[in-house]
């Protein structure tokens, strides 16, 4: 039998079609209370936050949340059980290969990685976009609006981000982490001639960072960029004004690696809200984006190995339910599920998390109250919201997912296909 350090090498690259590249100093074995951690963040935090670091290569211990004597079990998992299922023995086949020292073992894994490894091929992962892309529908009159984490604008696009954007025809696109300098280059300016209304507000504190991009097919009256007292040096707020409603477009920063900034992050928090809560007085909101926050349970696959992990922080989730009541907004997506279903638009590259369903839901659509229909504060509003979908099928492009909401405001031309007033 060859070493054993030939073979994991071996393996690791038959399976590595299927998880994004790690780090070389990064263990071939993992437990799911590893992955059960990772979140999203900027990528200046290395992505390493809310995951716990991999053992040095000489240690024999598997690796467990310290939090628990025992790992989270798949079937916690809101996967499609054939999927878990198949993904676990893979695992477990892995596993037993590292500690068997007999031939024979080795020779019956290897027999079976071939057909293991094309189930797993079929698993989404984060790497590849789908081939065939279907819009998500729109009513007629409503105006479409995407939101998506693209972590890295000009990645992005060289994943397929214009592919998507064109299969998917939204009138108004969102894009939050675009880590852009300046405006793009001329030949990326054509490929968005459908959006001849771009505002780009990049971060001017670091380079190559953070920054948040809107796209539309529909002029607004006015068009800020930042906070009314120009804290926004990181690019995170883009604000579009239109006839009767005012869209909000948002990258919350991350609490961080310890979190670090979560004090940082519950001051700025603190300014967005003010400031939403004046447009609000004026207007109907729609406020979208990377929020940074899973506000409920339901919001990710392991709530109970996370209470302490950036994001799903009590006190993060308390912020938020103090911005949902104060202002008087509505999460559309949770306010079309209340069920306790788990739907996710965040998976780490680490770790396999997509291809075992271990994600969180952090980009949101929402809403000044006042716009859902049954809501106690409905009133005479010429806005009428649609349906809020994850797009979970478009994956590849980022380690997040596309969020789309449709939506009719005012008088619009839609007679042939453009929305002339919004």
């Amino acid at each position: 039998m060859p070493p054993k350090r030939k073979a994991s090498a071996r393996l690791a690259a038959a399976a590595s079609q299927d998880s994004h590249p790690t780090s070389d100093s990064q263990s071939s074995t993992v437990t799911d209370s590893q992955a059960s951690t990772a979140t999203s963040l900027d990528a200046d935090d290395n992505n390493n936050l809310g995951a716990t670091p991999p053992k040095p290569k000489h240690t024999r211990k598997r690796l467990t949340d310290p939090s628990t004597s025992q790992p989270p079990t798949l079937a916690d998992d809101p996967a499609d059980d054939s999927q878990a299922t198949t993904t676990a023995q893979f695992d477990s086949q892995l596993s037993d290969y590292h500690g068997t020292d007999g031939s024979s073992q080795a020779s019956t894994f290897d027999s079976q990685l071939s057909s293991t490894a094309g189930v797993l091929a079929h698993i989404p992962t984060n790497t590849t976009l789908p081939a065939d892309i279907e819009p998500t529908p729109v009513p007629d009159g409503h105006v479409k609006i995407v939101t998506l984490n693209v972590g890295g604008f000009n990645a992005a696009m060289k994943k397929g981000l214009d592919k998507y954007m064109a299969a998917e025809a939204a009138d108004i696109v969102c894009l939050q982490e675009v880590k852009l300098n300046s405006d793009p280059d001329p030949d990326t300016v054509a490929s968005l001639a459908d959006y001849p209304h771009r505002y780009f507000h990049h971060c001017t504190a670091k380079r190559g960072y953070a920054g948040t991009a809107v796209l539309s097919k529909v002029e607004p009256i006015s068009s800020t960029l930042g906070l009314p007292d120009g804290s926004d040096n990181e690019g995170r707020v883009i604000t579009l004004e239109f006839n009767t409603w005012y869209l909000v477009a948002t990258y919350v920063m991350n609490a961080g690696q310890g979190l670090k900034r979560l004090d940082e992050k519950m001051q700025w928090n603190a300014k967005l809200r003010t400031y939403v809560k004046e447009l609000d007085q004026c207007k109907p909101v729609v406020w979208c984006g990377d929020l940074n926050v899973a506000h409920c349970e339901g919001d990710l696959a392991r709530p109970k190995t996370n209470a302490k992990t950036a994001g799903f922080t009590p006190t993060e989730r308390a912020d938020f339910s103090s911005t949902l009541a104060s202002v008087n907004l509505r999460d559309v997506w949770r306010d079309q599920h209340p069920d306790p279903c788990q739907q996710f638009t965040y998976f780490s590259y680490r770790f396999q998390c997509r291809a075992k369903r271990i994600g969180w839901r952090l980009d949101y659509f929402v809403v000044s109250a006042r716009l859902l229909e049954g809501s106690e504060a409905d009133v005479d509003v010429d806005v009428d919201l649609g349906q809020c979908t994850i797009r979970d099928d478009m994956y590849g492009m980022s380690d997040h997912v596309p969020v789309v909401l449709t939506l009719r405001a005012g008088s619009q031309d839609d007679a042939d296909g453009k929305r002339e007033e919004a």
